[in-house]
């Protein structure tokens, strides 16, 4: 089972959503049950999907010759922008130096096949992304929520995920806390609490260009912050 990046623009994702075209002869090798993320021109990820058909070719003259059926598994109400997490994929890596990241997706019927490293980093991007949107609409419909809490299981269901973490220096975070001598480096506070384990002020510690941005695991990049302010610094305006 393989996994694919597929570039369309925005007119067409928005002509037909469960049907692609491509010129690209890659699509001959696109098989049911792939998995496709549907990438649009500029920078923006749209959602997931998987493969119905093997692809046909159509005999009319028409732009796109390969034809490729395939079924939403989880598609996003706003396409979210991928240009912050870029430079983690392995797809674009060799353009790091360069910059031109954006020649790798240059025409809109590309095809393109993705390691499992940025498959599971373009799939986790696009779960976290969704259970936000699915927040804020049950945020603004207290009804139709309550309607639901009536009759929700009760206890949650249980998936099997695979998840991309860095491996964290301790000497970094431990020099981190070690500066900040049990100050938030952020809203200079002291520590809310102690560790029970050993009654050192509980602050932790906040990467300020993520790793995940390719940010470096170095003391120059980060601070010792308290839980609120490290929410705020993820979540805040």
């Amino acid at each position: 089972m393989k996994k694919w990046l597929i570039v369309h623009s925005k007119e067409s994702y928005n002509t037909n959503q469960n049907m692609i075209g491509f010129n690209d002869k890659k699509a001959q090798d696109i098989a049911p049950n792939d998995y496709v993320v549907y990438y649009i021109k500029g920078g923006y990820i749209k959602g997931l999907y998987k493969v119905l058909n093997k692809p046909w070719t159509r005999e009319s003259s028409w732009n796109s010759n390969y034809q490729i059926e395939i079924e939403s598994i989880k598609i996003l109400k706003e396409a979210i922008n991928i240009r912050p997490f870029i430079l983690t994929l392995e797809l674009f890596e060799k353009h790091n130096n360069d910059g031109h990241w954006g020649t790798v997706l240059q025409g809109s019927n590309n095809i393109k096949e993705l390691s499992e490293h940025d498959f599971l980093v373009l799939k986790n991007i696009i779960d976290e992304t969704s259970f936000e949107e699915k927040i804020y609409e049950s945020t603004n419909n207290s009804f139709a929520r309550k309607q639901r809490l009536e009759t929700a299981k009760k206890m949650p269901e249980k998936v099997q995920t695979t998840i991309v973490n860095y491996k964290r220096n301790p000497d970094v975070v431990a020099e981190v806390l070690n500066r900040a001598n049990g100050i938030c480096e952020e809203c200079k506070q002291k520590a809310p609490f102690l560790r029970t384990k050993d009654s050192s002020p509980y602050l932790e510690v906040h990467h300020m260009i993520q790793l995940s941005q390719c940010g470096k695991d170095t003391i120059e990049n980060a601070i010792a912050v308290c839980p609120n302010c490290h929410r705020k610094l993820h979540y805040g305006q």
